[in-house]
């Protein structure tokens, strides 16, 4: 696994703290591991162990596919958003756009 891999499993583990809101000392205490070492994943220094994967995923009802860089939609946290009422499908211009509300943010997507 090269650099640039490193960097995106780290840029997914941002995305995901952030959309649930979180510090860097929150995530990892959710976790179960130090502020420090989540930094390390999150800035691409160091690539996260298996079982720590499966726990983001877990934790955060987000895909492992999306967290490392598989797949560039997460649709496990999009299909949990759907059934929850924290997103919403509505048709645009012959397509349909997908509001999905997160903890700090919402997402407007353009599908079709």
């Amino acid at each position: 696994m090269v650099k640039q891999e490193f960097s995106e499993i780290g840029k997914r583990f941002k995305i995901i703290r952030k959309r649930m809101g979180l510090t860097q000392v929150k995530m990892a205490n959710l976790l179960g591991i130090s502020q420090p070492n989540y930094s390390y994943y999150e800035n691409g220094v160091s690539l996260p162990p298996t079982d720590l994967i499966v726990r983001m995923s877990k934790a955060c009802s987000s895909s492992a596919d999306y967290i490392l860089g598989l797949t560039s939609v997460d649709y496990h946290w999009l299909t949990e958003s759907l059934s929850t009422g924290n997103a919403a499908i509505s048709s645009v211009d012959g397509g349909y756009m997908l509001n999905v509300k997160g903890q700090n943010d919402e997402i407007d997507l353009l599908i079709g």
